[in-house]
Order: C-alpha cells, then sequence, then structure tokens
C-alpha cells in the first residue's frame, strides 16, 4: 500500500469515529442535553469529515457537509433552537453523511435526491435561525449540480461575510509643526510573533502631528506562496509635527529591534527655490546649492605663447646712431628693461620657478652690456 493510500484509508477511519460521535451527540441533544459541549463536539465532528474529504476531492460529500455544518453552526450560536423537529432533520442529516461517506469510499454512489431534499431543508432551517425567507427547493434532477460545477473549497470562514470599511484617521492625528520627518518602517515576523501591531505603531505617530501614510506591498506574494506568519509590508510616513526627533523616535522604541526602521530630518525649502518629485531633477538641484559661490574668470589672460606673437608682428625699430647706442648702455646698466626684470623676479625662465635673480650694476660699459644682454 502507498503513502497516499495508506492516508486515504486513515481519513475514512477517524470519518467512522466522527460519525459515531455525531449521532451519540444528536441522540443526547433530543433527549434534553443541548448544553455547549455537545453542541460543540457534533460540529467538530461534520467540519472535521468535511476538510478531510477536501483534501481528496470528494466533493459531494465536502458539498453536504458544509451545508450540515453551516446549521449545526446556527445552533451552536443560539440562533436555532434545538427543537424536536431541527434534531430529526439533522438525525437524518447524519444518515445521508454515513452513506455519503461510505459511497466515497467504496466507488458507490448515495441517493442523490435524498440528499439534495435535506439540503433545502437545512437551508431552510438557516434561513429561519437569520429570520430570512427559506430558499427555493431544487429543481428535480438537479441533486449533485453545485458538486459537478466544481469542488467546495472551504477557507475556514464559514458563512462570514466581509466587506471592507474606508476608516478615516484624521481625528487621531496631532498639530502639525515646523520639523519634518520621513520614516521608513518595515516590520519584521518577530515584531508580530511578540504581539506587537503596526497599526497601533502608526496610530502613536499620527497623534505627533499631520501625518501621510503609503504602504508598499511590492514584497507581497501570491497567496499559494505566501507565510501566514510572514512580513511583507513597508511604510513610509511624511510627518509634521512640533515635537524634536527624540519624541519620533520614542514611538518605535519597543520594536526598534523587530523592525527596519530609518527616521530621516527634512530640511525646509527655503523661499524662491524649486522643488522636484523627480529624484534625478532633485538631486542635481541639490549640488547646484551646495556648490560654493565661484568669482567670475577673468575675460582672457594673455598666454607667454600669444605675448611672443604679438612681439614678433611688432615692427622693427629703426636702427639708431652708434653714439646714441653708447650713451644708452650706462641706463641699461643702471636700470634693467622691464622685461628683463619681470623674467628676474619670477624665476629667469617666466614661469615661476626658482629664487628670484639679482639685477647686476656695474661702472664697466662693456661688463653692463653683456649682463644686460645676457638677461635679454
Amino acid at each position: 500500500m502507498d503513502a497516499m493510500a495508506e492516508i486515504r484509508q486513515t481519513f475514512f477511519e477517524e470519518c467512522a469515529e466522527q460519525l459515531a460521535e455525531l449521532e451519540a451527540g444528536l441522540l443526547a441533544i433530543e433527549n434534553g442535553e443541548a448544553d455547549s459541549d455537545t453542541v460543540n463536539a457534533v460540529f467538530r465532528a461534520v467540519h472535521s469529515i468535511k476538510g478531510g474529504a477536501g483534501a481528496f476531492c470528494l466533493d459531494d460529500l465536502v458539498h453536504f457537509a458544509h451545508v450540515f455544518e453551516t446549521t449545526l453552526d446556527e445552533m451552536r450560536t443560539g440562533r436555532l433552537d434545538s427543537s424536536e423537529k431541527v434534531v430529526k432533520i439533522m438525525l437524518r442529516s447524519a444518515d445521508a453523511l454515513a452513506d455519503l461517506v461510505t459511497a466515497a469510499r467504496d466507488g458507490g454512489t448515495a441517493d442523490a435526491e435524498r440528499n439534495a431534499g435535506l439540503i433545502d431543508e437545512l437551508k431552510g432551517l438557516v434561513a429561519l435561525a437569520k429570520g430570512e425567507e427559506p430558499p427555493a427547493p431544487s429543481a428535480p434532477g438537479t441533486a449533485g449540480a453545485a458538486a459537478a460545477d466544481g469542488p467546495v473549497y472551504d477557507d475556514g470562514m464559514g458563512d462570514f461575510d466581509f466587506t471592507p470599511v474606508a476608516v478615516d484617521l484624521s481625528d487621531l492625528m496631532g498639530i502639525g509643526g515646523d520639523n519634518r520627518f520621513r520614516i521608513v518602517f518595515k516590520p519584521s515576523p518577530r515584531m508580530y510573533a511578540k504581539a506587537n501591531e503596526a497599526n497601533r505603531v502608526l496610530r502613536d505617530v499620527y497623534a505627533l502631528g499631520e501625518a501621510k501614510v503609503s504602504c508598499n506591498t511590492s514584497e507581497v506574494p501570491l497567496l499559494t506562496a505566501i507565510d501566514p506568519e510572514g512580513a511583507y509590508l513597508t511604510f513610509t510616513i511624511e510627518l509634521s509635527t512640533a515635537e524634536p526627533e527624540e519624541k519620533v523616535r520614542e514611538v518605535f522604541e519597543f520594536v526598534e529591534f523587530d523592525c527596519d526602521l530609518s527616521i530621516e530630518a527634512i530640511a525646509d525649502s527655503q523661499d524662491g527655490e524649486i522643488e522636484a518629485d523627480d529624484p534625478d531633477i532633485a538631486d542635481i538641484l541639490a549640488r547646484i546649492r551646495a556648490a560654493p559661490d565661484e568669482e567670475p574668470a577673468p575675460e582672457h589672460a594673455a598666454e607667454p605663447g600669444d605675448k611672443a606673437a604679438a612681439e614678433a608682428r611688432q615692427p622693427e625699430p629703426e636702427s639708431e646712431p652708434e653714439h646714441a647706442k653708447a650713451a644708452a648702455q650706462p641706463a641699461k646698466a643702471a636700470a634693467p628693461s622691464a622685461p628683463s626684470a619681470a623674467k628676474a623676479e619670477a624665476g629667469g625662465d617666466g614661469k615661476g620657478a626658482g629664487p628670484p635673480r639679482r639685477s647686476v650694476s656695474t661702472s664697466n660699459a662693456s661688463t653692463a652690456s653683456s649682463i644686460s644682454s645676457a638677461n635679454w
């Protein structure tokens, strides 16, 4: 026998035990022992059979057990009295459930028309408990049609209906202030395991001032892969408050080791500045604001090569008489020409390298002339 066949056999053995407990409980209720323990035991018996049948895709059994279970739940909550009429319908339903278990185990068929009639009666009891009109009876020949449409899966919610409701949290907000913070809060599974709740943290943040919360759900996996004890949501909070950063951090003190948390102060923008939502534009603006003020560069600075070219373009001076040249030599020796002095101060090569050179003067005209020529 393979593992699956062994599990299936175990399931039917447990069904026999559950059916015995179901019948014993219903007989006790019929005898006036409708205490909560007995009613709960009867409900659990049908619920267990339905859960196991769903694992093996026994659709007829699942469908009938679901309607039977729903009726027992009305009795368990006290909305349906355990009257004689009600108990007799449930005893007949227990017999039909046993026949369905036998048919599923042995590969036979159950009385579909009888089961459809019992389903109508059970639904009528549920409608009676809720104060509603009983549903129309099933048309002849349609028994098992619901199961034929596909398997009925149990979501564990019974007949509980849920409708999302929008909640306005503006009344929970405090008074805004000049301090602005951006908070990124990602709970971990440890936080929820310790019975902490993200909504309570968010309410405490709202109490500090004006807050805007956005929730990132991009990490939520498909339902088939979701971990019931996992944590997939990240909350981003824009907070405006009069409180300092220390007060903001106090809100997260009891969960700070069980979450990913960042709290960043947002500087107030200056008047007249352009704000940008785009991250790239915001980065460019930030770098422009952070750049130091620089003095404007001069329009044009003459390069050594430019100076040489300009000098080359100057016309050659007319030759002077020899006696004028001789008279000019002492003056040159006493005061070197402007270009020579500039080159001497710049280090001799005009590039600023080396110590400044000293000018040399002498009474000897020929020596002065040689030195002056060397400086040129």
